[in-house]
């Protein structure tokens, strides 16, 4: 074999295993693009679930100010739960009118749940960009009619991560109903899921 040619055959040789094939390439992409179509629903799924687990304290300290105004006073305020988030010191929360407050992108509220037979509870209300309520949670009170003491999930029909909360918190569907709130001022179709216990 003369020299030029085992030369060239060298240099070509080199040049080959230095980079990827564009098939190569296309099949690193379809992966990433799979992979990503897996992990993005989830991904909003687990904000939404860290949100409404973030949100569940201060539910629980409402729910106990709450009774413990109706202990004192013989009956729930409406207006009362600006009051009770003062009182619970949260300072990031401001005050959006009509007894609804605003702790960064998470609404509380105390009013009568239309959806479950009028019963009165304190409710979160997680909100997309078009401030239609995507998913919601409350509990009732304990002196509310129909459904003392329990808790309940909202989920904006078609959203498969807000409903499947609603589902693995255990709930039962209720009802297609309207997730609204006088006060808040929104007002969307909603799943209602009624939670054991």
């Amino acid at each position: 074999m003369s020299k030029i040619y085992q030369k060239t055959f060298i240099r070509y040789k080199n040049l080959s295993t230095g980079g990827f094939t564009l098939i190569e390439l296309l099949v690193v992409v379809l992966i990433i693009g799979i992979l990503s179509a897996i992990a993005l629903p989830k991904y909003d799924q687990a904000v939404l679930r860290s949100q409404l687990g973030g949100a569940m304290p201060v539910l629980r300290s409402l729910k106990e100010q709450a009774e413990h105004y109706y202990m004192e006073n013989g009956a729930y305020s409406t207006g009362a739960v600006r009051e009770m988030m003062i009182d619970l010191q949260f300072p990031q929360c401001r005050d959006v009118g009509n007894a609804v407050l605003k702790c960064d992108d998470i609404y509380y509220d105390i009013h009568t749940a239309a959806a479950l037979n009028g019963s009165y509870d304190i409710a979160i209300l997680l909100t997309d960009s078009n401030k239609d309520i995507r998913l919601g949670y409350g509990m009732m009170l304990a002196q509310a009619s129909g459904y003392p003491n329990r808790h309940w999930c909202g989920a904006k029909p078609g959203d498969k991560a807000a409903q499947n909360i609603c589902k693995s918190l255990g709930g039962s569907f209720v009802k297609t109903g309207t997730c609204t709130h006088t006060n808040f001022g929104g007002s969307n179709a909603c799943d209602i899921y009624l939670l054991p216990g």
